[in-house]
């Protein structure tokens, strides 16, 4: 593509952003934004109601503030090639949070809504406003935001799809017999990790025992227990909280990840909607239901 016709490629998706989000009141385009925004407003309050929502709001300010502090002195200068660079970092962070609240149907739909969101403020986070208000101009470093924002919108959408029937596939290998032990909160329920591989689920008198594999929490390449299962042990070794160390950075990162695949898969094992494991900011993780590791497991970890 030579640069003229670049440029004119620039300059009408730039403006095909500008007429999307500009309400021109009493037109067809002003009833359009209308209705654009009523959805937006149905898809953040769809999230804004999901179990982690505070805490990943909590995670995502967190990270954009670590990238901005890592951020080159080049990416100040609105514009510039180093400030897109620094856009797409948060068009991704964005991405992630709602990618990682995404389980089912609804909220994927609800997901597809929040990336025009996303990619409005990726807009924002190059030009310093929103293209509405700035008349942005063809230039390299937004050819290149306009590249690879679909490219990334692309990406994290097929991760969402994964995501869900991963986690249909993780509910048909689920026991049946865990249908029998019903709550009404967390608190009702007990889990004692057995040894490294096996826990015991406990609502009453009644108790069933699984391992890793039977309840979702494996790596499909290795069959050995995933990330996920090895950050719930942890927290049973630690008694039900997990507290973020000063300085964690990257570790912290990867935590905050197992954790919500811990909350989610919790969910759907026991068809709960509240959050089994909130993120309290002067306690850290602080699990609902009792979680300790049994006298097998100390014998089976004589450390």
């Amino acid at each position: 593509m030579c640069s003229r016709a670049r440029s004119r490629y620039v300059e009408r998706n730039l403006k095909r952003m500008k007429n999307n989000n500009c309400r021109i009141p009493g037109s067809q385009l002003g009833n359009a934004w209308e209705a654009h925004q009523n959805t937006l407003r149905k898809a953040i309050r769809l999230f804004d109601s999901q179990p982690g929502f505070a805490s990943a709001e909590v995670w995502l300010r967190d990270r954009m503030a670590e990238v901005q502090r890592e951020a080159p002195a080049a990416s100040k200068e609105l514009g510039s090639i180093a400030r897109a660079e620094l856009a797409m970092k948060y068009f991704c962070l964005r991405a992630e949070l709602f990618t990682q609240l995404t389980w089912n149907v609804k909220t994927q739909r609800a997901l597809i809504v929040m990336f025009l969101a996303i990619e409005r403020e990726a807009w924002r986070d190059f030009l310093g406003d929103y293209p509405e208000y700035v008349q942005p101009t063809a230039t390299k470093a937004s050819l290149w935001l306009i590249e690879q924002i679909p490219i990334a919108r692309d990406r994290w959408i097929r991760k969402s799809y994964e995501q869900i029937a991963s986690r249909e596939a993780s509910i048909d290998v689920a026991p049946r017999e865990l249908a029998r032990l019903t709550i009404e909160k967390w608190g009702d329920l007990e889990i004692f990790f057995l040894s490294d591989t096996r826990l015991q689920f406990k609502v009453g008198k009644d108790a069933v025992t699984y391992n890793y594999e039977e309840l979702g929490f494996v790596d499909r390449r290795s069959k050995k227990p995933d990330s996920a299962w090895l950050e719930f042990r942890n927290l049973a070794e630690s008694n039900g909280k997990i507290q973020k160390p000063i300085n964690a950075r990257g570790r912290w990162t990867t935590t905050e990840r197992r954790m919500q695949q811990i909350r989610k898969r919790l969910r759907i094992l026991f068809r709960q909607n509240a959050d089994p494991i909130p993120f309290l900011k002067r306690d850290g993780y602080c699990a609902q239901m009792k979680i300790i590791c049994a006298s097998s497991y100390e014998a089976s970890n004589p450390w």
